[in-house]
């Protein structure tokens, strides 16, 4: 089968409360919205991603009721009796960040194929953020000396890079910027302080007990 193109702008004009269009958004709030109130996801050829004035307002699916989808595994939302979400907490903590035992859990799910939702703090240091052009990873220089986020992108692997044992990350910045879209980050370093937070996103086609993705 071909792959689905998931529209952001659909996402973006239905999910509110602390996503509130272009004035902040949230991954995990999404997809607890996308979950427990929205029907299905959208095609991007339906909904072509045009963040502009005009469009701030809820939406409703073009494609037929019999094709809607949510493409990821739904768990029991524990803060909100009856909710659910496709957002597994993995790491949450302004205190600390990730440590050998977290590393390792979130290598385990990245070598599956699955997603992990992360967080970081841009305003640390957005000159060479901004500039980055993807010929080297953002390391100890740019550790997190007290937690905040401003900006959230996706782990999407994992390697060496220059040496070093790196995590790949994907910005939502388009091919233009940084290595095709996607940067670099030394294990361990919480540089930008991108190691404080991890949810992880089941796909619904996953054939693996949902007890060993439980929250």
């Amino acid at each position: 089968a071909d792959t689905a193109q998931i529209s952001e702008q659909f996402i973006m004009q239905n999910c509110r409360g602390s996503n509130e269009y272009c004035n902040g958004g949230e991954a995990v709030v999404a997809m607890w919205q996308l979950s427990s109130q929205l029907q299905t996801v959208e095609l991007s050829s339906n909904f072509e991603y045009s963040p502009t004035p005009k469009n701030n307002r809820a939406v409703h699916p073009k494609i037929d009721s019999k094709h809607f989808l949510k493409p990821f595994k739904e768990y029991p939302l524990k803060q909100l009796r009856g909710d659910t979400t496709g957002a597994v907490l993995l790491f949450n903590s302004e205190t600390s960040s990730f440590n050998q035992s977290t590393i390792h859990t979130i290598k385990s799910w990245l070598a599956r194929g699955f997603p992990v939702l992360a967080g970081m703090y841009v305003d640390l240091d957005p000159l060479q953020f901004y500039s980055y052009k993807g010929t080297s990873s953002f390391g100890v220089e740019h550790s997190c000396k007290a937690f905040n986020t401003d900006h959230q992108v996706m782990f999407v692997g994992y390697g060496k890079k220059n040496g070093k044992e790196v995590w790949i990350l994907k910005n939502s910045w388009g091919p233009s910027w940084g290595s095709n879209g996607f940067f670099y980050v030394d294990v361990g370093t919480n540089s930008y302080c991108s190691e404080n937070y991890a949810f992880g996103v089941v796909p619904k086609h996953a054939m693996i007990g949902d007890e060993a993705y439980e929250s």
